[in-house]
């Protein structure tokens, strides 16, 4: 059964890594379908069908323990003395002997805790793996709003700067029939052209953030391709009311496999203790063979009952169990740091939601101002009431209201997923 899962992980990890994506490649990509593009193209993603493919070879070692085990035997030697009457020996110097050694368990109190050792471990090793697996996730969300507020500031520029221009073609008409001044006009373009700077710079930073992006999810992302902001307000508002029993991050899920693995391990020592009985059964040939004075070739054989038995011996059995106590509290304090972290880590972002909430709530209402302070430096700029320096600066302060506002969601979302993510919830 696990070589059957391992292999169906395996083919579900080589041939669907990217088919969201793939879906997807006409849509705006979801954040989510990238996290978990991210986590199948991870090279650390095989490691789960690994070390359960390692997990069901040493189980079926220990289930093969049932059967019998064979082994065999063979020496020829010389011996300086033998039993002898008058000096004559009553057995050859030369000595030969040859068996087979049929050996089966009846009672091994050990197998059964060996067996929950494996599984134990089995299950410490995926979480581990998992773990590691999430800490992708930060990494894909940091690119992933990095793009997003890029292209929210790209499409910001693009707009005011047709609204600019505009303006410079009505500055133009002014300069080309003698009623306006060429410095106008050449402010106008001087603004132009250092927002094509700007619009410059962002498309650089789009093109070096979608490498990484892609990166990530292991496909590339066409320039084309927009991204869907997430809306995880509920998913947060949940997340924050159960937050201090929240034990979703696959980190916890390692330490109480740690845990498990322990405690499985003590009742591995404490069985190891007990005596384990074999039957077995020997047939040989050799000279002499069982009759200590037979001068010739005789086949023989043995048959019987083998007790074995290790008591543990000055107070090492004690001592396990003391190691494996002190092991226990380790991970118990190192779980309870790691929470004191999660703690502190979300800390920063409940401020930052809370305070981007509040930014948004005022976006529209001083866009709205910018607007009409705008409209009217439009208005007296075609009659001529204001310079072009003016507009420009009317014009910078709508361009930079409305950036702002975009930067404010993009801003709250990204602090809503990370927040998500450090508590160990699913971005929905």
């Amino acid at each position: 059964m696990r070589d059957l899962r391992a292999a169906i992980a395996t083919i579900i990890v080589l041939a669907t890594p990217l088919a969201t994506l793939a879906a997807q490649s006409t849509d705006a990509l979801r954040l989510r379908d990238l996290m978990a593009a991210a986590e199948r193209s991870d090279r650390r993603a095989a490691q789960l069908s690994l070390v359960e493919r390692q997990s069901a070879l040493r189980t079926q070692s220990l289930d093969r323990e049932v059967r019998p085990s064979l082994s065999g035997f063979a020496v020829g030697q010389y011996v300086s003395d033998v039993p002898s009457i008058g000096g004559v020996p009553m057995v050859p110097y030369q000595q030969y002997d040859a068996y087979v050694t049929v050996r089966q368990r009846l009672f091994d109190p050990s197998r059964g805790p060996r067996r929950d050792v494996e599984d134990a471990q089995l299950e410490e090793a995926e979480a581990r793996v998992r773990g590691a697996l999430w800490q992708q996730r930060q990494q894909v969300s940091d690119a992933f709003f990095t793009l997003l507020a890029l292209e929210a500031k790209r499409r910001t520029l693009l707009a005011a700067m047709t609204e600019l221009e505009t303006q410079r073609r009505l500055a133009a008409t002014r300069v080309a029939a003698g009623s306006g001044l060429a410095g106008e006009l050449a402010l106008l373009d001087a603004e132009l052209l250092r927002r094509r700077q700007s619009l410059d710079d962002i498309d650089a930073n789009r093109s070096a953030t979608r490498a990484v992006l892609a990166s990530l999810v292991g496909q590339p992302i066409a320039e084309s391709t927009t991204l869907a902001l997430p809306e995880l307000s509920a998913s947060v508002e949940s997340a924050r009311e159960a937050m201090a029993s929240l034990r979703a991050r696959p980190e916890y899920a390692q330490f109480s496999g740690t845990r498990d693995l322990l405690d499985a391990r003590a009742r591995q020592t404490r069985r190891a203790d007990l005596p384990r009985v074999s039957a077995f059964a020997r047939s040989g040939y050799g000279r002499p063979g069982i009759n200590p004075l037979a001068r010739d070739f005789q086949s023989y054989w043995i048959a019987g009952v083998q007790l074995e038995w290790s008591p543990a011996l000055w107070g090492g059995a004690s001592r396990d169990a003391e190691i494996q106590r002190l092991q226990r509290e380790i991970v118990s304090s190192e779980e309870a740091q790691f929470t004191a972290q999660i703690e502190r880590a979300v800390q920063r972002d409940l401020a930052a939601m809370d305070r981007l909430t509040r930014s948004l709530e005022s976006d529209d209402a001083i866009i709205a101002l910018h607007e009409r302070a705008v409209t009217e430096a439009r208005r007296r700029f075609a009659e001529g009431g204001i310079t072009a320096g003016e507009l420009v600066d009317r014009e910078s302060d709508l361009l930079a209201a409305r950036t702002a506002r975009d930067l404010h969601r993009v801003r709250l979302a990204e602090a809503q997923a990370r927040f998500l993510t450090t508590v160990g919830q699913e971005i929905p």
